[in-house]
């Protein structure tokens, strides 16, 4: 057998792959219209892609959703579907803000030496760098989405279509506003929780005294966060305790402050661990903080 004969009896997925996916996408074949020859009528089907962060590179999660999402439009254009796989890249928010802090600190400066506009326009170029490799990691993937229609969550029609999203689900109270915790960061301000990586530790339980109001005595709480209790809003104990049976609804006084707060009951409590009282500090802790809810505190 001759060697060009041997060079086309063996497959290169890298050159049969680009060269048919370039060929299909030049031809249309992810967009709306592409199997327009077999569409039928009626027969309509739209998903949306789960836009990736500009914030590195595809992972092995990605390759799994995108991988189902791909299945499901191929065989729906198979079926004579009407058929739209809305691809497109997400900014991130303060994850592509920390990168690009990390980028401008290995180069000796801070976004505040930087200033606004040349800090915008490095992230901008994170976008386009990034965004970019992403794009071209779902080509490498064989996945067909209808590229003409890509969209960043940062283009100005997509902004106002979120924007009116969002006004349309408050004024029909699907959004509401109220007051909760948020994670603090002293450097980034307020971070979703999506952002904060939370670890167990050993930590120590510390044993305050309260004293009841009436002088009648005083009641022992162990707490891990004892510097919250400036917040206490009440004290909880598990209303099947029989122990603290008797001092349910009664008032003690904050140390120090002396303020005065109710004894109540909530199954939120275990009754093994520590001293089986707990203080309620609904601006501390998300428990406590459905806690104070339950009991309007």
């Amino acid at each position: 057998m001759s060697e060009t004969v041997e060079k086309k009896a063996t497959y290169n997925p890298k050159e049969v792959e680009d060269k048919y996916y370039a060929l299909c996408e030049a031809r249309g074949y992810f967009e709306i219209e592409g199997n327009k020859n077999i569409q039928e009528e009626g027969k309509n089907f739209s998903i949306m892609m789960p836009p990736p962060n500009v914030t590195g590179s595809l992972h092995i999660g990605h390759a799994l959703t995108f991988t189902l999402q791909d299945i499901i439009t191929r065989y729906k254009r198979m079926d004579g579907y009407k058929t739209l796989w809305q691809p497109g890249t997400d900014h991130a928010g303060i994850a592509t803000q920390n990168i690009v802090e990390k980028q401008l600190l290995t180069e000796g400066t801070t976004k505040e030496e930087l200033g606004r506009e040349k800090f915008l326009e490095r992230a901008w170029l994170q976008k386009k760098t990034s965004g970019g490799n992403i794009v071209h990691q779902m080509r490498k993937l064989g996945v067909t989405p209808a590229w003409k229609r890509e969209r960043f969550t940062m283009d100005e029609g997509l902004k106002e279509a979120v924007k009116e999203a969002f006004v349309s689900l408050f004024d029909e109270g699907q959004i509401t506003q109220n007051t909760y915790m948020v994670n603090w960061c002293t450097h980034d301000g307020a971070l979703s929780d999506i952002e904060v990586e939370h670890e167990e530790v050993n930590g120590k339980f510390y044993t305050m005294v309260y004293k009841f109001a009436d002088g009648s005595g005083e009641l022992e709480v162990a707490t891990t966060r004892p510097e919250t209790y400036f917040g206490d809003t009440a004290i909880m104990v598990h209303p099947d305790d029989t122990r603290y049976a008797d001092i349910v609804g009664k008032d003690v006084l904050l140390p120090l402050t002396e303020r005065s707060i109710k004894v109540i009951t909530d199954t939120h409590v275990d009754m093994g661990v520590g001293t089986g009282v707990v203080k309620v500090t609904p601006a501390h802790d998300q428990n406590d903080y459905a806690v104070g809810k339950r009991h309007n505190l």
